[in-house]
C-alpha cells in the first residue's frame, strides 16, 4: 500500500486536502492510504525514516515553521524516498520557479484558490501516481542506483554504454544514453550487480555488451553510438570475437 503524506499548516485547507484523497480513495479503490496529516515538516521526517517507502507527498510551500517551508521539506524527503511523488500546493505561483532552485523533481504545482479545481487536480495527482505505478509493474527494464551529492539517479541498465575508472580516487565515470555520471564505486562490485550482460573487458573498462557497434581488433578499440569508444585488452579478443560470431 501506498503511503500519502499531507503537510498543510492552515487545519482547515489540510482537512480539506485530506478529505478529497479519502473520498477519491474509497472511490476509485486504489491500493493506497492518508498515513498522516499534520501542519509539522519534522513528523513527515521522522515517520518516512521508519518506513523507508514510496510514498505521495502534498506539501504546502508556505509552512509557518522556524527551521524549514515546504522546499526545504521536500529537498529533506528526497534524501529518503528519492522516488517519491511530491506535489507542492502554496498561495503564490510565482514560487513555482523555487522548485529548479532546489533541485526537486515535483510531479505537480498546485495553486490555492478554486477548491473545485483544486480537488481536481488532486484527484488528477492519484490517477497518474496509480497509472504510473501499474506501468512499473509490467516493465521488466532493470535500473541502476546511482547516488551523488545526496541524490539517487535511476539509469536504466539497458542504456548504459561503459563504465570507466575515474581520474579521482574510488570514482567511475558511467557513460550511457543522453548521460555522463562520475560517482563513487569500483568496477569489480558494478560487474556483479550487473550481470551478465556486461564485461570486464580492461582493468579501467566494463562494456555492456549489448550496446557494443563495432570492434576494432587492430586498435582493440570498442566503438558504441554517440560517438563513444573505449580499449580492451589483448586477452579480450577471443571473447569479444565469439561475442560477434566473428
Amino acid at each position: 500500500m501506498v503511503a500519502i503524506y499531507i503537510c498543510e499548516d492552515n487545519l482547515v485547507f489540510q482537512q480539506e486536502i485530506c478529505k478529497t484523497v479519502e473520498n477519491y480513495l474509497m472511490i476509485q479503490a486504489y491500493d493506497m492510504q492518508v498515513a498522516l496529516a499534520t501542519a509539522k515538516p519534522q513528523e513527515v521526517i521522522a515517520a518516512i525514516q521508519v518506513e523507508k517507502a514510496r510514498n505521495i507527498y502534498f506539501l504546502d510551500v508556505d509552512l509557518k515553521d522556524e527551521t524549514m517551508n515546504g522546499f526545504d521539506l521536500g529537498k529533506e524527503i528526497r534524501k529518503i524516498d528519492p522516488r517519491g511523488f511530491i506535489i507542492f500546493i502554496t498561495d503564490h505561483s510565482e514560487l513555482l520557479a523555487e522548485t529548479f532552485k532546489y533541485r526537486l523533481e515535483a510531479m505537480d504545482y498546485i495553486v490555492k484558490g478554486d477548491i473545485a479545481n483544486i480537488q481536481r487536480r488532486v484527484r488528477e495527482c492519484l490517477d497518474s501516481v496509480q497509472e504510473r505505478l501499474q506501468q512499473e509493474q509490467k516493465e521488466t527494464r532493470r535500473y541502476l542506483p546511482v547516488k551523488m551529492n545526496n541524490e539517487v539517479f535511476y539509469v536504466a541498465i539497458d542504456e548504459i554504454y561503459f563504465i570507466e575508472t575515474s581520474p579521482h580516487k574510488h570514482k567511475v565515470v558511467l557513460y550511457a544514453v543522453d548521460q555522463q555520471l562520475d560517482f563513487f564505486g569500483n568496477l569489480q562490485d558494478l560487474e556483479e550487480e550487473l550481470g551478465a550482460d556486461f564485461m570486464r573487458v580492461h582493468r579501467s573498462y566494463l562494456v555492456n555488451t549489448k550496446k557494443i557497434k563495432q570492434l576494432d581488433f587492430k586498435t582493440n578499440t570498442i566503438y558504441f553510438d554517440d560517438e563513444l569508444s573505449c580499449f580492451f585488452t589483448r586477452g579480450k579478443k577471443k571473447a569479444l570475437k565469439e561475442l560477434m560470431g566473428k
